[in-house]
């Protein structure tokens, strides 16, 4: 990452996973060097990333981010210095009801991000079977980033639901394409939707100082 010597850019807004981070989830010297080089020239640095804030303080406290940063794709906008929300863009409740029963009854534990200073966890998941229902990628992702979770069985036991940002499953591509089709053609105009694979082969090189 570099930056032309005449530039004429006063914000730098990048993405983290695939763009700022290695294979690894790592900044490499070279990224982090040119964020500080970009700061020294003037230039506003923020991350914009579909990760909610908890899922990359260990990021924003490495490239000594002080000012705002853009999370949960867009729906919130916090500090990472305060863990204060600053903007919040929620989902409509009904429209959170007709999702996650939908998905549900495809048998997906449904993984409901929220504004943890409202609601006081990251996630609620609804799943009958309770932390024993999420894709094993989603445990060890819940795990990793030590994310604070709750776990109900029904929508009824959610007591925050205007706080919602964003719902989502996770699973093999055999079990998310069906009613990932579903989805775009029950709620065409109503949602801004991704299908895609988030969990890749890990490269030969993932050295983050490459």
């Amino acid at each position: 990452m570099s930056f032309p010597t005449n530039h004429k850019y006063s914000m730098l807004a990048i993405d983290l996973d695939g763009t700022l981070l290695c294979p690894a989830g790592k900044v490499s010297s070279g990224n982090l060097e040119a964020l500080r080089e970009a700061r020294r020239r003037g230039i506003f640095v923020t991350i914009c990333t579909g990760r909610g804030l908890i899922e990359c303080q260990h990021v924003t406290s490495q490239i000594e981010q002080a000012g705002p940063v853009v999370v949960a794709g867009g729906s919130m906008v916090a500090c990472p210095v305060t863990l204060r929300t600053l903007h919040r863009f929620p989902m409509d409740s009904r429209l959170v009801r007709e999702l996650v029963n939908l998905l549900a009854s495809h048998g997906h534990a449904v993984l409901i991000l929220k504004d943890p200073r409202e609601a006081g966890h990251d996630y609620v998941v609804v799943s009958e079977r309770g932390a024993l229902g999420i894709d094993p990628v989603t445990r060890w992702w819940f795990e990793q980033m030590n994310i604070p979770v709750r776990y109900v069985t029904s929508l009824d036991e959610d007591e925050h639901l205007p706080h919602t940002v964003r719902i989502g499953v996770c699973g093999p591509k055999r079990r998310t394409s069906g009613v990932a089709d579903i989805v775009r053609e029950q709620f065409h105009g109503r949602i801004t939707m991704q299908h895609f694979q988030a969990v890749v082969p890990r490269p030969e090189d993932d050295d983050p100082e490459g």
